[in-house]
């Protein structure tokens, strides 16, 4: 995890890094939004009603917003990358880096990757239940997910506020305590 600005000053030193980890936010942004869409014709087919056709088409637009946030995240992460080089010491012309300005970036790649995350837990949510519905896997594994994304989601939702609110560290809110919620469910 990076904090800013201390590491946003020293991006430009693994610049390798920056793009290794910038190409597979890219390719994860492609695999959400490519998952949904082949999912689906499955779930469209098992559609009975006008709700269930919304469902799975709001499912589909939940993992494009998610990819699309991702994208962003991307977005932001090259701002950075930019940044450093500009502030880089060897480079001719070097100029400081605004502290407000590194901060900012971090903050909304941050924020960034947490919505990503709220509306994964929101589409994946309605994948279950549409599985649920349709019958395509054994009810009680879509029962344990729609129960694991529970709390996930409350933790996506809560921990921004939790962060502008009452000024809590934003690298000890958002993603590890959903990232932990996740892993324990």
């Amino acid at each position: 995890a990076m904090a800013a600005p201390a590491d946003i000053a020293a991006m430009a030193a693994s610049k390798g890094a920056v793009l290794a980890t910038a190409l597979l936010d890219v390719v994860m942004a492609v695999a959400v939004t490519g998952v949904a869409v082949m999912l689906y014709p499955v779930l469209i087919a098992d559609a009975r009603t006008r709700a269930r056709q919304g469902l799975a088409l709001w499912y589909v637009a939940t993992r494009i917003t998610e990819g699309a946030l991702f994208f962003v995240g991307v977005m932001l992460l090259a701002g950075m990358l930019t940044l450093s080089e500009a502030a880089a010491p060897g480079m001719a012309g070097g100029i400081p880096i605004p502290a407000a300005l590194a901060h900012v970036l971090a903050a909304v790649h941050e924020y960034a990757w947490v919505a990503g995350q709220t509306v994964f837990c929101v589409g994946a949510a309605m994948l279950y239940v549409l599985l649920y519905l349709s019958r395509r896997v054994p009810r009680w594994i879509s029962v344990r997910m729609i129960g694991s994304r529970s709390p996930t989601l409350k933790t996506a939702l809560v921990a921004p506020l939790a962060t502008i609110i009452f000024g809590l560290e934003t690298r000890l809110t958002p993603s590890v305590l959903c990232r932990a919620l996740s892993t324990t469910w």
